[in-house]
């Protein structure tokens, strides 16, 4: 019977630790030190504030396939805000920006009458930002900005920075304590 220890891997381009849990392989908890991290699409928000209440108008865009991030907000300005994103998730902004564009475009006269009493309605397009691949590139089409222009809806793109995955700390995974062979 042999007894494994635990056995964490130290990346040394940039001091991450993987720590190798039952069932992980040596090759892959090496893999994950050495792999570069990957560029990639996360998700659209959009983006409200007004003057006043936004549920009315959030409820409205939720019921065509947007989801509330987090309740609407006064904020100390008297300001109230509010983010939506799709029910569905998609791997590039384009399918997402249509789908709330059509969630807009079809608002009640009410709704409608709410959306443009905004002060922002934005899209904010987040990437998780990474060293590969070299080139990396995702496209909103003519006839969407146009929507979008029609709609007086104002693109942010948010590009987090990479951070690796750290050992949580305290905290240890019994099964790989030890194993038996």
């Amino acid at each position: 019977m042999t007894r494994l220890r635990k056995r964490v891997f130290t990346c040394t381009l940039d001091g991450s630790a993987v720590l190798l849990k039952r069932g992980m392989r040596e090759w892959q908890a090496i893999q994950a030190c050495i792999l570069k991290p990957k560029i990639e699409y996360l998700n659209t928000d959009l983006d409200l504030a007004a003057r006043y209440d936004l549920t009315s108008l959030t409820e409205a865009l939720s019921e065509r396939g947007a989801f509330l991030l987090d309740p609407c907000t006064e904020q100390d300005d008297g300001t109230w805000d509010a983010t939506l994103e799709t029910e569905e998730s998609f791997s590039s902004p384009q399918p997402n920006v249509d789908a709330l564009l059509d969630a807009i475009e079809t608002l009640d006269s009410d709704s409608r009458q709410d959306w443009d009493g905004c002060t922002l309605r934005e899209f904010n397009i987040g990437y998780d930002c990474g060293d590969e691949p070299w080139a990396f590139n995702n496209e909103l089409n003519f006839q969407t900005l146009s929507r979008m222009a029609a709609l007086r809806i104002s693109l942010r793109i948010t590009i987090y920075p990479y951070s690796p995955p750290r050992e949580e700390s305290g905290k240890t995974d019994d099964a790989s304590d030890s194993l038996d062979k």
